[in-house]
This record gives C-alpha cells, sequence and structure tokens, in this order.
C-alpha cells in the first residue's frame, strides 16, 4: 500500500477542526498566563487592594476591592457591586489595569502597600487613583 503524499482536509473541515480546537487552545493559554514580568516583593499577583479613584469632573470611586487574579483577571467593587471583567499586567515600569472589558485604563507605580497613578477611559476623562494593600 502506497502512503498518502500533500493530503490536505477540505476548507469546511479545516474550518471545523480549528474551531474546536481553538477554546482549547485559549484555555491553555489563561491556565499558564503571566502577567507580571516583576518578581518578588512588588509582584501584585494574588494581592487585594482598595481605596480611590477620582475623575477630573470629580466623580469619585470608592473601591471596596481590586484583586488582581493569577489568570490576569482583576475582580473589584464599588458602589455595592463586583465585577470581574478587567484585566492587568505588570512590568518594571509599573500596573496597568484595563476596566470594564477597556472601557477605562489604570496605569501607575507601586511604592509598598500603594499603588497609585492615573486613568483615562475611551470619552478621553482622566483622573488620578490611589490603592492600598489589605491584609
Amino acid at each position: 500500500m502506497r502512503p498518502i503524499r500533500n493530503f490536505a482536509l477540505p476548507a469546511s473541515l479545516a474550518l471545523t477542526a480549528l474551531l474546536l480546537a481553538a477554546p482549547q487552545a485559549a484555555m491553555s493559554q489563561s491556565a499558564t498566563a503571566t502577567c507580571s514580568a516583576v518578581k518578588g516583593r512588588n509582584d501584585v499577583t494574588g494581592l487585594t487592594f482598595a481605596g480611590q479613584a477620582v475623575w477630573k469632573d470629580g466623580e469619585t470611586f470608592d473601591f471596596t476591592r481590586l484583586t488582581f487574579n493569577a489568570d490576569c483577571t482583576v475582580t473589584y467593587g464599588y458602589r455595592g457591586g463586583e465585577w470581574n471583567n478587567g484585566r492587568w499586567s505588570q512590568t518594571a515600569k509599573g500596573v496597568t489595569v484595563d476596566f470594564n472589558n477597556g472601557f477605562a485604563t489604570y496605569t501607575g507605580k507601586r511604592k509598598g502597600k500603594v499603588l497609585s497613578g492615573t486613568m483615562k477611559n475611551v470619552r478621553d476623562e482622566s483622573g488620578t487613583w490611589k490603592f492600598t494593600q489589605k491584609p
């Protein structure tokens, strides 16, 4: 019997195979996610903070919780609700958090138990924030 060479799946089968494999690949990626390029005492992975964000127009958000999950998501709470629709990353230069699927981006630095910085949203509004690590 002769071996089959140059065998290719029909386009419809190749697309089906790709669609079936994609969720598995995404799950593997999130299971091994690396959110922080920082190691040691300044790494925020797994830590929870609380604090305040103040927009330039005076609107204030008192965050009761901001947790940096190992899968690169953030869990955060304010105004009586809690959400898990944000993502974070950390480099030697600082921390970046995108809230509400990218609606607002907070960038800042960690100094000891304090994270602080500036923020901007898709409406080009800006402000400042400061959070303190919770025990």
